[in-house]
C-alpha cells in the first residue's frame, strides 16, 4: 500500500507540474489561459479564450505506450479538426512498457522508474502539444488491475511477488 500511495502522489504531483508548466508556457506565448469550463455554457469548454467542443479519438486506450503510428494518428486527428485525445496510463498489452524498472532477476523494483516508459509519455505529450491537441490523462484504468489477465504481469498486483524469467519471456512473446 505504501508504494501505491507513493506512486499516486508522485504521478499526481508530476502531472500537475507538467500541465501547469505547459499551460503557463502557452499562456505566455498566446496570452490565453488553460482549458476550463466555459462560463457562459457549462456543456462546453473554454480554450484560448473561446468556447470549444472537444473532438477526438484514438485506436488505443494508451496511445503513449504504442509509439508505432502515433505521429500519423495525431496528424489524422488534427487534419479532421480534432483537438482532443484520451490516454490511460495502461500497460495491459504484452508489448507495453511498465512504469517500474525490471531487474535482472525479473522482479519489479517499485522504487525505480523505467526511464523508457516515461520518455514515451513525455514524447506523446510533446507531440500533442505541437498539434494543439488536449490530452485527458487517466492514471488508473481499473481494467488493467481487476478485469483482465494483465494484472498478473505487473508489479502492482498484490499477489505478484515478481515475475519469473519464464513469465517475463512469455509476456514479451505474446
Amino acid at each position: 500500500m505504501k508504494y501505491f500511495l507513493k506512486l499516486f502522489l508522485l504521478l499526481f504531483i508530476s502531472i500537475n507540474l507538467l500541465l501547469n508548466t505547459s499551460c503557463q508556457h502557452k499562456e505566455a506565448a498566446d496570452h490565453t489561459s488553460p482549458i476550463r469550463i466555459y462560463n457562459e455554457n457549462p456543456f462546453y469548454w473554454e480554450y484560448k479564450g473561446k468556447p470549444v467542443l472537444l473532438l477526438g479519438g484514438s485506436s488505443e486506450t494508451n496511445p503513449f505506450n504504442v509509439p508505432e503510428g502515433l505521429v500519423e494518428e495525431l496528424d489524422l486527428i488534427q487534419s479532421v479538426g480534432g483537438n482532443y485525445i484520451r490516454n490511460t496510463m495502461s500497460t495491459r498489452e504484452p508489448v507495453n512498457l511498465y512504469p517500474f524498472r525490471i531487474l535482472e532477476n525479473c522482479l519489479y523494483d517499485l522504487e525505480q522508474w523505467n526511464e523508457d516508459y516515461w520518455h514515451r509519455f513525455d514524447n506523446f505529450l510533446k507531440l500533442c502539444y505541437d498539434r494543439d491537441i488536449i490530452v485527458q490523462i487517466e492514471l488508473w484504468d481499473p481494467w488493467d488491475h481487476f478485469k483482465s489477465l494483465a494484472h498478473r504481469r505487473e508489479g502492482m498486483d498484490p499477489g505478484n511477488k515478481g515475475l519469473g524469467e519464464q513469465s517475463l519471456q512469455s509476456r514479451h512473446e505474446r
